[in-house]
């Protein structure tokens, strides 16, 4: 017997994989248990479910994960993703964001030109790199009308540092992700994105 839900993952064209793994789970059971990101991510980006502000508060969720990965860079990213915070919440301007960026990018940049082969080719170095765009992204493109894409870009950079670290260990990408996955359900609750599915798809809740 197909579920509602099933038939709610249907209408929103989900993707088998998904479908199968949610098999005969609920609405919350699903959105509470899952561990991939890509899929929750998905799930999330609907109409209705969050507005831009939340997306770009959201972004800067995922970047302040791999601050802990950015070493020398972890200063100016931190300032870059508290810039950008108070740009979502109307307490900064466009110029302050774009100075923030500019303070980013010039760090990265010479962290870069600095680093010698050794290091850029380490995971430790690679984790840094990713760490410090993922912030800088967070902020810039979530204010130029790219929230959502800024979103998703943060949180697959996310786990991609938090996978480098562990090298050699096969389960560490599965694990970033389940972990952001955690982080994503911090600040959305199941209530609003379900609310924003019975708003938009009426007809699969009665």
């Amino acid at each position: 017997m197909t579920t509602k839900f099933q038939k709610l993952l249907e209408k929103v064209e989900a993707c088998s994989e998904a479908r199968d793994w949610v098999g005969t789970k609920s609405f919350t059971e699903a959105y509470e248990t899952c561990s991939d990101h890509h899929h929750l991510l998905w799930f999330v980006d609907k109409p209705g479910v969050l507005d831009d502000r939340r997306w770009r508060l959201l972004a800067c969720a995922f970047a302040r994960t791999v601050l802990p990965f950015a070493g020398e860079l972890t200063a100016v990213c931190l300032a870059t993703i508290e810039v950008a915070e108070r740009f979502a919440a109307g307490g900064a301007t466009q110029d302050e964001l774009t100075e923030a960026y500019g303070a980013a990018y010039g760090a990265v940049r010479t962290v870069a030109l600095n680093a010698d082969l050794s290091a850029a080719c380490s995971a430790a170095w690679n984790s840094a790199w990713n760490a410090a765009w993922s912030a800088v992204y967070s902020a810039v493109y979530s204010a130029d009308g790219k929230v959502v894409w800024s979103a998703k870009s943060a949180a697959d950079t996310a786990v991609r540092a938090a996978a480098l670290t562990a090298a050699g260990d096969s389960t560490a990408y599965s694990a970033a992700s389940a972990k952001l996955c955690f982080t994503i359900r911090q600040h959305v609750s199941c209530r609003e994105v379900y609310d924003g599915y019975k708003a938009n798809y009426p007809e699969m809740f009665t």
